[in-house]
């Protein structure tokens, strides 16, 4: 599995604390089945404003540490990049880190709502020959009340993306409900950790790909954690989308079930 998200860089912001944690997460991750992993810190969100050469430069450190202590884990540069209304402007000048160095960026929109002029830029990010990953929609207070707009993204060239966590109730009921209806709808293209640290939000993908695969099946809930990622690093275009997904007989748990795994 290839998780593209995942806040493993020590010290860059509200991840691990220190190179050991770094080091737990990353035993962790492999221990999950997880083969790579793109490091994004945050940026541009208004607390943490990390540089391109400083997120390389973690990077660089973190895979010789991993190498020394014998982690088989591959690590890749990448950034959790806060939606802003200058942003075309930092991306003309480098100044935000698509995944892989590549043409796919990791975008972030605010959590409570949808900016104003998101379809503008999403747009205009296209325009430039790069591809807007629209990050775990499903938390977002305004698209748990509108899911269908993510729809409207996906059919435009965005590329979805959901966190693992959010199908096994990690993040709540609204989500839940949130992160099956955009799976139900095949909107959805990669399923990620978000990871931050080893308990609260650890670097695990293999729950939330189970819980997919009651939901569109085994085939195409593995192609949203190993066939997709995979084409993203390598800048290949993902396959367009079909709506709706072939038939087939979800058997999504009711979320309070989950609570009492």
């Amino acid at each position: 599995m290839i998780d593209i998200h995942c806040h493993i860089l020590p010290g860059m912001d509200d991840g691990p604390r220190n190179l050991r944690e770094s080091l737990a997460m990353a035993r962790m991750a492999v221990a999950d089945g997880i083969q790579a992993v793109v490091a994004t810190p945050h940026t541009f969100n208004g607390v943490y404003c990390n540089r391109r050469e400083d997120i390389l430069e973690g990077v660089r450190r973190l895979a010789e540490a991993l190498v020394e202590h014998h982690i088989p884990l591959i690590l890749l540069v990448g950034a959790d990049v806060h939606f802003e209304e200058d942003l075309i402007d930092k991306l003309e000048t480098k100044k935000v880190l698509p995944l892989n160095n590549g043409k796919y960026l990791l975008l972030e929109l605010p959590s409570q709502s949808v900016p104003f002029k998101a379809n503008e830029i999403f747009f205009e990010i296209r325009v430039k020959g790069y591809y807007p990953i629209l990050t775990h929609l499903e938390r977002n207070h305004y698209i748990q009340q509108h899911p269908e707009i993510v729809g409207d993204w996906a059919e435009h060239g965005a590329v979805i993306q959901i966190t693992a966590a959010s199908l096994t109730g990690g993040f709540g009921r609204r989500a839940y409900e949130c992160s099956c209806r955009l799976l139900e709808n095949g909107w959805v293209d990669v399923l990620a950790t978000d990871a931050h640290s080893l308990n609260q939000r650890p670097p695990v993908l293999s729950r939330g790909l189970k819980a997919a695969q009651e939901i569109i099946g085994r085939d195409e809930a593995l192609k949203l954690v190993s066939l997709y990622p995979e084409m993203i690093l390598r800048n290949m275009p993902l396959p367009e989308k079909n709506f709706p997904l072939p038939p087939f007989r979800p058997t999504r748990r009711s979320f309070f079930s989950l609570l009492f795994n």
